[in-house]
């Protein structure tokens, strides 16, 4: 399977519900390998998933307001990272620049931590001396997820989760 999402009933599901918000993220996630955590590919495999047994109006698509990070050479990685937090990285510093994936359709961005300098706080701690790579999304990624949903007819999208978004997504 390209898409955890397929381990699910979701025709049995749906018999229940109003609509079915589907998380079509977390391709790529913690104690697992680098990488987005949706990508074009993802999201659309996971839609189609769904769509073998539930009727479009009745899916609500699920869209990430974070990001994931992975520590160069660490054995483990892929913690989340929210938006607003990835912001303030990127202000801090000022040499690491996003980088847009046209295949996959995400944004990722790398920082050297270096010792002697103020590091990141992220999630209650200092980000240790080191190299970064973080995979997150952005107006553009979320713009065409956005154009995906439009383009299979879904109810609509859904965001997980409110307060996570940096201050200039509204």
């Amino acid at each position: 399977e390209k898409t955890w999402v397929a381990a699910y009933d979701y025709e049995s599901l749906a018999n229940y519900a109003d609509y079915l918000v589907v998380m079509t993220y977390d391709e790529h996630s913690e104690g697992g390998s680098a990488g987005p955590v949706a990508s074009l590919d993802f999201v659309e495999e996971s839609i189609k998933v769904v769509l073998e047994s539930v009727s479009r109006d009745k899916i609500v698509m699920g869209i990430p307001l974070y990001g994931r990070f992975w520590k160069a050479d660490a054995e483990e990685g892929g913690e989340a990272i929210v938006m607003s937090q990835i912001e303030r990285i990127s202000n801090r510093y000022k040499n690491a620049i996003p980088r847009y994936n046209e295949f996959t359709g995400t944004v990722s961005l790398t920082i050297d931590v270096g010792s002697g300098e103020q590091k990141a706080y992220v999630n209650g701690r200092y980000l240790e001396e080191g190299t970064y790579t973080i995979w997150y999304e952005n107006e553009r990624s979320i713009s065409q997820k956005l154009d995906i949903m439009n383009s299979y007819g879904l109810r609509g999208p859904a965001l997980w989760a409110i307060g996570n978004e940096g201050k200039d997504f509204w």
